[in-house]
């Protein structure tokens, strides 16, 4: 870690980057939303920031990145192990539930393992078994994540465009999403879509924005963990003030100004 190092000025800035659980709806157990709710309350996002992120991230229970501008999101999923077992026992999973769980370091990062380790212990503590496989190579990955091949993996979302009504179209949208790999498709949400695409900026659309996102706390399209956080360090000559986000993939230094 730089923090603490001499001559060097260090600190966090909020990013745009969700990293979730997605659960392809192809593979029979998540075409039912209550073990996609169950997968959702099994999680200890904290445990999760505090320990594999060294406190790096910020705990995720909503579908919008909190770094991008939006109206005030719903009460996010907590984590519940109870309720989790409760709803997997509804679902017909009392018994227990098993599936492959695909990590690449490629993405979400180097800690893919580390979160991998956490969620497998804590989705065991409410019945479910999830096994971990990690691919090395990054296309073989991508390849066949994007032919559904995998039943769910850890993945990452950083919108180009940082806007509420754009990361839902990129990530849910049944027929246009440009990565929906995971098959979610639900018709009453892609009307909400279609519809928000036509609404200027305003109050009508803020309670449009947030009746979508509400409509996803129920529907659960994936198990959001974490959104993850930029570090940007200086050499001390710098103000470090004078570092911007210009583009979610990194800080871009302009208007750099020297320390007096």
């Amino acid at each position: 870690s730089l923090e603490g190092t001499e001559g060097v000025d260090s600190t966090t800035r909020r990013s745009n980057t969700l990293i979730m659980l997605e659960l392809n709806q192809k593979f029979e157990p998540f075409q039912d939303e209550r073990v996609r709710q169950a997968i959702a309350y099994a999680i200890d996002r904290q445990a999760i920031v505090d320990g594999t992120m060294q406190g790096k991230a910020t705990g995720q229970g909503n579908f919008i990145s909190k770094g991008i501008g939006q109206p005030t999101p719903p009460e996010p999923v907590t984590y519940d192990p109870e309720k989790a077992r409760q709803l997997l026992a509804e679902a017909g999973y009392a018994d227990g539930l098993e599936f492959p769980l695909y990590i690449t370091v490629s993405r979400p990062g180097p800690y893919a393992e580390q979160i991998a380790v956490l969620l497998e212990q804590q989705l065991r503590d409410v019945g479910i078994t999830a096994d971990i496989n990690s691919v090395a190579s990054a296309s073989e990955f991508e390849e066949r994540k994007t032919a559904g091949e995998y039943e769910a993996w850890l993945g990452a979302n950083t919108p180009i465009l940082p806007n509420p009504w754009y990361q839902m179209q990129l990530d849910h949208h049944g027929t246009q999403a440009f990565q929906n790999y995971k098959g979610f498709s639900d018709p009453t949400f892609d009307a909400m879509l279609d519809e928000l695409r036509l609404i200027p900026s305003g109050p009508e659309r803020d309670a449009k924005i947030t009746e979508a996102h509400e409509y996803l706390m129920t529907a659960v399209p994936y198990a959001p963990i974490f959104d993850s956080q930029n570090l940007v360090a200086v050499g001390s000559g710098v103000d470090i003030n004078s570092v911007r986000l210009y583009t979610p993939y990194g800080p871009l230094v302009r208007e750099i100004v020297p320390v007096c």
